[in-house]
């Protein structure tokens, strides 16, 4: 029998098998991270009793697996699930579960029960800053604070979109009241460090960084700051010396390793290397390090992402537009365009203003989508008209235009080949009852079509609907 393990993280020492029995093995390892040993034991260990130790520290034990813990699995009976605190509950639920447009009308509908309750209105507020309607937000968080002015995530969320307001000093005074909540401490001084830096203030930087990893020691995001203001400082062998140590741990934090200027170590092997080179890149955005965030990005793969960011960074550091990258931007494919980060939804507004052309118009429709914000994207898409020979678009408009169908079949038209047009117009022919439709119910159309197998049994429900003389697997 082997036993197989596998290293989250570096592991040197003398690891031992054993049960009630007695000791099954022991070996020396020395493991880097994600490293594997297979251990051969002379004879299958008892299930109920197993424990694997590194020296002293116990690393597995199945008899705490067995436990069966006496936490509670079922809601106490009699509970109100409509009560204002049932509501609030689901909608927290709703958002734990990255359900944000389900979460938002159980919170509508809990402040229109009690316009004060407290965890509804940060509730709603930190719905708003996903959305990046900072000003509504704060004008819940205004209301939150009037209520409890020391409530710490009501302060952090108070911060964070005064931050993205431009409030300087509005948003150091939530962080530095949600620095008082232990629970936002880490958080809050990352952010006051963040702020520290942007103004040059590196040595004040250092000192907020030291708080909030005295909070979380595994703050990546206050460990860069770290090593950025050490460099900054002329410290660059202990800023090196700070990296090298977190790498061991995290190898894969490319950002750690450029801020660093370790970047002749950096090896990027992931499917899409330019999302690397982009969360680099908006690091030193964040802190207004444009030089940085500018030669960062030479170094990325093409991709009109990155074209954009190189644009807007030209324009925050000049004032001039870069008339030829946003032309550049619309002549490369949208293919893998997927903009996440708030960033590019700014960079995105900014450059549908100062160049036409219908791609741009629709990578902001995409991430506006996201953020709920479906009217404007449906205006942004709709004013694109037929011009987009790109078959995603017309999926995307047609999810978002009401009846969507000749968006569909524009699709299918353009991409007769491809499976995903043909699923999304026999959805919506099969919704709408009209199994009738040619296209459902010819097999030729679907035939030839890659990973079909979804294709055909909805043919064969279409089939068996309108004909009841046949069976499916006819």
């Amino acid at each position: 029998m082997q036993l197989r393990l596998c290293a989250n993280q570096p592991l040197h020492g003398m690891l031992k098998v054993e049960d009630d029995h007695g000791t099954l093995a022991a070996t020396p390892v020395h493991m880097q991270t994600l490293g594997r040993l297979d251990l051969t034991l002379p004879a299958p260990p008892d299930e109920r009793s197993l424990r694997v130790w590194l020296d002293s520290v116990l690393i597995y034990d199945s008899g705490g697996e067995q436990h069966r813990l006496k936490r509670p699995l079922a809601i106490a009976e009699g509970y109100d699930y409509e009560s204002v605190e049932g509501v609030y509950l689901q909608a927290r639920e709703w958002e734990r579960q990255r359900f944000p447009s389900r979460a938002l009308p159980c919170y509508v509908a809990c402040l229109l029960a009690d316009p004060w309750h407290l965890r509804a209105l940060v509730g709603m507020a930190r719905l708003k800053q996903r959305h990046m309607e900072y000003e509504d937000s704060l004008g819940f968080l205004s209301k939150a604070l009037s209520i409890d002015t020391y409530d710490g995530e009501a302060n952090y969320l108070y911060g964070l979109a005064h931050a993205r307001l431009g409030n300087i000093y509005d948003a150091k005074d939530g962080f530095s009241v949600a620095g008082q909540d232990p629970a936002y401490r880490s958080a809050a001084m990352t952010e006051l460090a963040r702020t520290s830096m942007q103004q040059g203030q590196h040595a004040r930087a250092l000192e907020y960084v030291a708080a909030a990893l005295a909070g979380n020691p595994g703050n990546c995001g206050a460990l860069r700051l770290q090593v950025v203001a050490l460099i900054r400082l002329g410290r660059t062998a202990e800023a090196r010396d700070l990296a090298a140590g977190r790498l061991l741990a995290d190898p894969l934090d490319h950002v750690l390793r450029y801020a660093s200027g370790m970047r002749s170590g950096i090896c990027i092997t992931s499917e899409w290397p330019h999302q690397t080179w982009l969360e680099i890149a908006a690091f030193y955005a964040g802190i207004e390090e444009w030089k940085e965030a500018s030669e960062s990005l030479q170094q990325s793969p093409e991709h009109p992402m990155v074209e954009l960011w190189k644009a807007w960074i030209y324009f925050k550091t000049s004032g001039n537009v870069d008339a030829v990258a946003l032309e550049k931007v619309q002549q490369m494919s949208p293919e893998g365009v997927f903009p996440h980060r708030q960033e590019e939804l700014t960079i995105l507004r900014w450059a549908v203003t100062h160049s036409e052309g219908w791609k741009l118009k629709y990578f902001l429709s995409l991430g506006l989508i996201q953020l709920m914000q479906e009217e404007e994207a449906r205006v942004l898409l709709t004013s694109c008209g037929d011009e987009p020979g790109w078959y995603p678009f017309y999926l995307v408009r047609s999810g978002i235009s009401g009846d969507g169908g000749a968006d569909l079949l524009k699709a299918v038209d353009i991409a007769p080949d491809a499976w995903r047009p043909a699923l999304r117009l026999s959805k919506h022919y099969a919704e709408k009852q009209q199994w009738g439709r040619p296209w459902v119910r010819r097999r030729k159309d679907i035939s030839g079509i890659p990973a079909t197998t979804i294709l055909v049994f909805g043919w064969r429900t279409a089939i068996c609907t309108t004909d009841n003389t046949r069976r499916p697997s006819d």
